[in-house]
C-alpha cells in the first residue's frame, strides 16, 4: 500500500511547539517537514534534536512551501492571530 504523507509545519517552537513537534514524529504517515521560530536556539534544537532540514526564522518563509498541508499555530496565544490568518489565505489546514 502506498500511502502519502503528510507535511506538516510548526509555527513557535517554545515548550508546546517541541510537543506538537514529538506528538508529529510519533503518527506513521506525518513528516515535520519545517518549523520557525524567531529565536535561534530553537531553530537550532530542531535541526540537532529532531532532524528537522528546513528551519525559518520567520512564519511567511515557512508559509511559502507548497509541500506543507498541515500548520500547527503553537505561538504565545496573544500572537496566535496573524500566523494563523497567514497560514489559511495561504491554501493550509491550521491547528492551534
Amino acid at each position: 500500500m502506498n500511502v502519502e504523507r503528510l507535511r506538516v509545519g510548526i509555527i513557535g517552537l517554545g515548550s508546546w511547539g517541541e510537543c506538537h513537534l514529538e506528538a508529529y514524529r510519533a503518527l506513521p504517515f506525518v513528516e515535520v517537514a519545517a518549523v520557525c521560530d524567531p529565536r535561534p536556539e530553537r531553530r537550532r534544537l530542531a535541526e540537532e534534536k529532531y532532524g528537522v532540514l528546513s528551519v525559518y526564522e520567520s512564519a511567511e518563509e515557512l508559509l511559502k512551501r507548497e509541500d506543507i498541508g498541515l500548520v500547527s499555530v503553537v505561538t504565545y496565544e496573544k500572537e496566535h492571530l496573524p500566523p494563523v490568518l497567514a497560514a489559511l489565505r495561504a491554501g493550509k489546514h491550521v491547528l492551534v
